[in-house]
């Protein structure tokens, strides 16, 4: 990770942290990744060690956080065991994921 996508992860995660509106979070990386929708896990799966914005459900409480995966295995009947991690090295049970914005020189 390049010293400018560690900021960026040091910002995101430090306005997560500060309660602010989730929906003006989405925005911003909606306007910056061009991707418009979360994507469900089922559907697809961001790149090994690739930082992603996650969501997850425990009982009522709803969140995001930054994560990234770690390993996926291939288990029987197809299914997939994908290990995700975040600060913590927790995995809530991610439903879906959004891709981070791009760095500024990428724009």
């Amino acid at each position: 990770m390049t010293q400018l996508e560690q900021q960026l992860e040091i910002e995101l995660r430090h306005i997560l942290d500060s309660g602010v509106n989730y929906m003006r979070i989405l925005e911003l990386c909606e306007r910056f990744s061009g991707v418009s929708k979360w994507i469900p896990v089922e559907e697809s799966l961001p790149e090994i060690d690739e930082r992603v914005l996650g969501f997850y459900k425990l009982g009522e409480f709803e969140s995001i956080d930054i994560f990234y995966i770690d390993s996926i295995t291939l288990m029987g009947g197809g299914r997939k065991s994908v290990d995700w991690h975040n600060h913590d090295h927790y995995d809530p049970g991610i439903t879906h994921w959004h891709p981070l914005p791009k760095n500024p020189g990428n724009n």
